[in-house]
């Protein structure tokens, strides 16, 4: 995976979809399966699968509840297609209520399609959403990262910049407009963009990143690894670790120095 590609998914937090009001009246009912693949998923997908698959053969579990189960399960197991896949036929089969639901459910499997480095099919599912729901910021971002995926730098600049205009400062926003900015080569707003994102958050990852990024370009590569080295130790464990881990070998090749590893504490780097 690129280290574009990485940085998308980093910012993409579904790894464990939240509960939606509608499906969850299920808690109490048929034995509460719901609730209890919701606690499985996150500590034992595999588990939560064969349970799962029980409650289906066995019982005869269907419905919205059943297939939003599975699709945490298929999202925990790096299934993405698959889970958004049984996430559209939730709504393709009616088994929420509302256009606001649909739109979250909606959104949910565009998420997934972006982990799944489906672009194409993100962007339509949450083109989709929005057309449902087009009060909801988070689809609007969604949609940024698809339009990032799919390198449509200018689309994805708009929808961030009609985001960061209303809504609450937020890091994530700001590091993917910059992102765009910076393949447009628009390296002043993409800096400008960075230090606002740090000033929200000092040690976010994607930030330091996409500043290493801007300052090996400006010829700062020291600055850079400095940038890159922070990155991998406040932010150890990670797919942005992994990004900035690729970076710093990648230019200590041309230096002589020995990129750190993840494992290695901020002590051991000073």
């Amino acid at each position: 995976m690129s280290a574009m590609r990485i940085f998308i998914a980093v910012l993409v937090s579904i790894l464990f979809f939240p509960p939606i009001a509608a499906i969850a009246q299920d808690y109490s009912l048929g034995g509460g399966r719901y609730k209890k693949c919701l606690d499985k998923v996150a500590t034992d997908p595999q588990g939560a699968l064969q349970a799962f698959r029980y409650w289906r053969e066995v019982d005869e579990w269907d419905g919205g509840p059943a297939l939003h189960c599975e699709a945490l399960i298929l999202t925990a197991l790096k299934q993405y297609g698959d889970a958004a896949r049984r996430l559209e036929e939730i709504v393709a089969l009616d088994l929420v209520p509302d256009a606001t639901q649909k739109a979250t459910i909606l959104g949910q499997a565009g998420n997934a399609w972006i982990l799944a480095e489906r672009g194409d099919l993100a962007l339509a599912t949450l083109n989709r959403a929005i057309e449902m729901n087009d009060q909801d910021f988070d689809l609007v971002m969604d949609r940024a990262r698809a339009h990032a995926l799919l390198e449509n730098w200018e689309s994805a600049i708009a929808d961030l910049s009609a985001i960061i205009g209303v809504a609450k400062p937020n890091a994530d926003h700001l590091v993917l407009r910059a992102t765009a900015y910076r393949h447009q080569k628009k390296y002043s707003e993409a800096r400008g963009d960075i230090d606002a994102a740090l000033g929200i958050s000092v040690n976010h990852g994607g930030a330091l990143l996409e500043r290493g990024i801007l300052r090996q370009i400006g010829g700062d590569n020291e600055g850079a690894r400095q940038d890159w080295v922070m990155v991998v130790t406040t932010n150890p464990d990670t797919s942005v670790a992994e990004a900035a881990q690729s970076r710093l070998q990648q230019l200590d090749l041309k230096t002589g120095q020995a990129a750190p590893s993840n494992n290695e504490s901020k002590s051991d780097l000073d």
